[in-house]
């Protein structure tokens, strides 16, 4: 999921992924762990909280209707976009 949330804030909202792995990689330097699957369930809800502060930090809200939506056109848009092979 995280990586959902990633990709779509960067493709359907403009917030570059670093912005969002820089949370995730803060998590695990704190914890010292190698990977993703080496945080608790407490860990990744802080990542999700995080998360939700770099949006907000953005300027970026969505709502889960919106998501969808958005979703879709973003999609479209970078398999029609420029550096489409189609």
């Amino acid at each position: 999921m995280r990586r959902f949330i990633s990709m779509f804030g960067d493709v359907v909202k403009g917030v570059k992924k670093e912005h969002f792995d820089a949370a995730l990689d803060a998590r695990k330097a704190a914890k010292k762990a190698q990977n993703d699957t080496d945080l608790t369930a407490e860990d990744l809800v802080e990542v999700v909280r995080q998360f939700k502060a770099v949006r907000l930090a953005q300027g970026v809200a969505w709502s889960g209707r919106e998501s969808t939506h958005a979703g879709y056109l973003g999609v479209s848009r970078a398999f029609w976009g420029e550096t489409s092979l189609c």
